[in-house]
């Protein structure tokens, strides 16, 4: 089977916080963060902090519709031109001035923009997983147009935006890819790493930059089938080797390099006993897999 027919078949309020108002006033100023203070430390993310929901977002058409307890098919307008369409889970902030952590969602080509708004939400569970693991978190979930760097570029414009408007934590902003969306995910992770504190890609191969990832220090767990019926595991065992390799010329232990990459190679057993005859398919059961999320979430930017 070609690359095309793999890709073919597998692609899966306030306007702003008391204190952050409080704290804009008495700076002198008139306008919340900008998306150049994407990266920034907490801190800075806490202070630039102003939308507390989508639909008091300039930036954002709301579309109104909602899917288990999501907003769906909202549009980004973001600073390229593009028009980014997403679902999101944007929950009442606890507190001024704590921030949240960052979940973003990328769907295989079942759940592609041209299959149905919100699709994405009913073909794979990884949104709702993150939302029940910490109600606090916000999830957004881009039902994008393909698995190419287009896909990729306006996923990167997306995050900055939230990191840079919302409030986030840097430190806790992960991402997660399925089949095709491993593919965007590979190429985020080629050219943005350091806006994550880490990455899981799911059933999927691996197209992006690792010297890149690599130089960010960004973790990263790759899960899929010995038998993956349209990847195959290969891809994934030489994107794991490849880049335990440039850890251990940047003079990592084994140790350190155990924590960053982490090979996650599920046998047939696994996917029977969650119900699913095919592997490729059987990459859903990650979304309820007991170490898949957890070890996403327990990544902190900035630890290793």
């Amino acid at each position: 089977m070609d690359r095309m027919e793999i890709s073919r078949r597998t692609f899966v309020g306030t306007a702003a916080t008391l204190a952050a108002g409080v704290l804009l006033a008495l700076a002198g100023c008139g306008n919340g963060g900008s998306s150049s203070a994407a990266a920034g430390a907490g801190a800075e993310s806490a202070a630039s902090a102003v939308f507390a929901s989508t639909s008091e977002d300039p930036s954002i058409d709301a579309s109104g519709q909602t899917y288990d307890g999501f907003e769906l098919d909202d549009i980004f307008r973001a600073p390229s031109g593009a028009s980014v369409h997403f679902s999101a889970r944007v929950p009442e902030p606890i507190g001024a001035g704590t921030p949240q952590a960052l979940f973003v969602t990328l769907p295989g080509w079942e759940g592609l923009r041209f299959q149905g708004v919100g699709e994405n939400l009913r073909q794979e569970r990884f949104a709702q997983e993150a939302a029940a693991r910490d109600p606090a978190m916000i999830v957004l979930a881009p039902q994008l147009d393909d698995w190419g760097q287009t896909s990729a570029d306006r996923t990167i414009e997306l995050v900055e935006h939230f990191v840079a408007n919302y409030n986030v934590d840097p430190s806790r902003v992960y991402i997660e890819g399925y089949s095709g969306g491993g593919e965007t995910l590979s190429l985020v992770m080629g050219k943005r790493p350091e806006l994550f504190a880490g990455a899981l890609a799911v059933s999927s191969q691996w197209d992006g930059s690792l010297d890149v990832l690599a130089d960010a220090h960004t973790p990263l767990r790759l899960f899929t089938g010995r038998d993956d019926s349209y990847y195959g595991s290969d891809s994934f065992v030489e994107t794991a080797e490849g880049l335990r390799e440039l850890y251990r010329r940047s003079g990592k232990s084994e140790q350190e390099i155990d924590s960053l990459v982490v090979l996650d190679i599920k046998e047939a057993a696994y996917f029977a006993e969650h119900g699913y005859a095919d592997q490729h398919g059987g990459g859903m059961a990650a979304a309820a897999d007991p170490e898949a999320l957890p070890w996403l979430f327990a990544q902190r930017k900035g630890e290793l």
